[in-house]
């Protein structure tokens, strides 16, 4: 008896079980409330029926297939009655279950909240039923995400996670259910589907309860070496999941703390790959460059061992990051070239209980940016480029939001600042797209100084000081606040007032260090700042020690902008000193010929001449 649709049962007699707010009062009682109304029609029911309708409670909308399946496998005698298609046919010309989707090709069904709290109730007033129907709903969706997991790395690993997500209500149910059970085994069988899901769709505080929950279960669990392994690898991971959505915060810190002093007494790290990631990713972070390194020596180590080329890649990204940023830039470039080598040739797959950035993504950009300092403007972008069109195939915003930003840091460098500006768009789209902290204030970041290169300064400080603020709410590591603070330098520059841009390049270069890296491109800032000031010797001290360092390091590029400084400032037979300098240093490119530095370079020597 086709009563009522279950939209008319909502507009008429309200929610959630509440009375009835109007209508006659001298209505049958069983019409007063909502209850009363979903009562008599559940009496009606044929017995079958009743059983079926207080079994699909414990579904969210659900496939039929599935609820068949739930019922075939419950093996009690009371399912032994059901026929799941009948019986649902029925429940919905009764309109106590509904279409859960416009197309009703598709198959699924659902039941309107205050419909289903009361076949709950039914449920759970028959223990041995409700016990067996709960269990085999568990079950089901534990072998789903199973299946999924392994689907996931396969060719058809989008559909997969397109099919999980439609199934997500049914699946968090089925892992209350085990979490509540204190069943770790089948919390296990879940993970992988659920994380991969997560992940790909940067859902970071799902996954952080996805950890939380399998350490309180494994906290029932004896101690043992088992159980501390377990627990190793759910705190690096649960410390990288609260990275990618919180920043590096004090919560953050605490948590790798933890991890470190669990092995403490120890002697030796567990050669466990996800600790030996998380933690040299924890110290390359914070700038603990050598010590990360020693990290990436052991995950390479480890591949060798366990003839894992997926984790040798891992290895060689984590060294040639280290390396790079210890000072040896060409020596990190080679790890980071042949882990590129490597996965392009489809070597690599991405491993259990990875999290955040895609780790070929960052192997594309941080090659770049050492390319550019190394004299390879044009492969610096190619490889910016590739990491975008990478992270984009993979969909997967976190990787996408970083390679954007990189890849706009790479033309900033270059000093393209219309297309470091649309990198840095693109950035804060998929940012704020997936609630990314750190990618909404670095992207800011980004976009105000290259705003400001375009002649707006103060819409590009006033972004910067956004992205800024945002920045150290987040208590984010020191490895990005020198480039930042170079960026808010570089827009005080802009707008004609060096007074407030010394202090802080000044602070950038105390913490990057005054002989790193990324020092040489300090310097030169600092200069600028200095020129326009009036302190002209100053200045050319500054220029002088960026080109100092950046020869060091073979850094061409930021050596031949210093050049391009030095020589603009000097004159007389000093200035023909320094045009050869700088002939010289320009003969050793290759490419990069359309570029703002090369095409200066080229005009400064070609006006002097031969």
């Amino acid at each position: 008896m086709n009563l009522f649709t279950p939209d008319a049962l909502r507009d008429r007699l309200g929610s959630r079980l509440k009375a009835l707010g109007s209508g006659a009062r001298d209505l049958p009682a069983r019409q007063q409330t909502l209850r009363a109304t979903i009562e008599w029609s559940y009496q009606l029911l044929e017995p079958a029926e009743q059983r079926l309708f207080e079994l699909v409670s414990a579904f969210g909308a659900s496939s039929v297939s599935a609820i068949e399946a739930v019922v075939a496998d419950l093996g009690t005698a009371a399912a032994a009655e059901i026929d799941a298609i009948e019986g649902l046919t029925s429940l919905l010309d009764k309109s106590l279950i509904r279409q859960a989707d416009a197309d009703a090709s598709a198959g699924r069904v659902a039941m309107l909240e205050t419909i289903r709290e009361y076949a709950a109730e039914r449920l759970e007033g028959q223990p041995e039923l409700a016990v067996a129907v709960r269990t085999g709903h568990a079950r089901h969706f534990s072998d789903v995400a199973a299946g999924a997991a392994l689907a996931a790395a396969g060719a058809e690993g989008e559909q997969a996670l397109d099919d999980l997500f439609v199934d997500l209500d049914n699946l968090r149910i089925a892992w209350r259910h085990w979490v509540d059970n204190e069943n770790l085994d089948r919390l296990g069988q879940m993970v992988d589907g659920l994380w991969h899901l997560y992940d790909e769709r940067g859902w970071y505080h799902l996954t952080i309860e996805l950890i939380n929950d399998q350490l309180r279960v494994l906290g029932t669990r004896p101690p043992g070496a088992e159980r501390s392994d377990q627990e190793l690898t759910l705190r690096t991971s649960l410390a990288r999941a609260l990275t990618m959505l919180r920043g590096y915060t004090a919560e953050v810190e605490a948590e790798y703390l933890r991890i470190l002093e669990m092995f403490e007494g120890q002697g030796q790290v567990p050669q466990l790959f996800p600790v030996l990631r998380s933690l040299g990713s924890f110290h390359g972070v914070r700038g603990e460059f050598d010590r990360a390194a020693v990290y990436a020596d052991e995950i390479i180590q480890l591949a060798e061992t366990q003839g894992d080329p997926s984790m040798r890649i891992d290895g060689q990204i984590l060294a040639g990051f280290n390396i790079a940023f210890s000072g040896r830039i060409a020596e990190g470039l080679t790890q980071l070239d042949a882990a590129i080598e490597a996965f392009e040739r489809g070597v690599y797959r991405r491993r259990r209980f990875r999290l955040g950035i895609d780790p070929r993504i960052s192997c594309l950009t941080t090659s770049g940016m050492l390319l550019w300092l190394l004299g390879f403007p044009d492969t610096a972008v190619q490889r910016g480029n590739r990491a975008i069109e990478l992270a984009s195939e993979l969909d997967h915003p976190y990787s996408l939001a970083y390679a954007c930003y990189h890849a706009g840091f790479i033309h900033l460098w270059r000093l393209e600042a219309e297309a470091a500006g649309e990198r840095a768009t693109e950035a804060l789209e998929v940012a704020d797209g997936a609630d990314l902290s750190i990618w909404q204030a670095l992207g800011r970041c980004l976009l105000g100084s290259a705003t400001s290169m375009l002649g707006r300064p103060e819409d590009g400080l006033r972004q910067i000081a956004e992205g800024l603020e945002r920045y150290r709410g987040l208590r984010t590591p020191p490895v990005f606040w020198p480039l930042l603070r170079a960026m808010e330098a570089g827009a005080h520059l802009a707008a004609g007032d060096p007074q407030p841009a010394l202090p802080i390049v000044d602070e950038a270069l105390e913490v990057a260090g005054p002989s790193s890296i990324v020092a040489p491109a300090l310097h030169i800032t600092r200069g600028d700042i200095l020129a326009l000031a009036g302190h002209a010797e100053s200045a050319m001290a500054a220029y002088e020690e960026a080109r100092s360092v950046a020869a060091r390091f073979a850094a061409r590029s930021p050596e031949l902008r210093a050049l391009l400084r030095l020589c603009a400032v000097t004159t007389g037979e000093a200035r023909a000193e320094r045009i050869g300098q700088l002939r010289a240093l320009h003969a050793t490119f290759t490419e990069g010929f359309g570029a703002p530095d090369l095409i200066d370079a080229g005009r400064m020597i070609a006006e002097v001449g031969s």
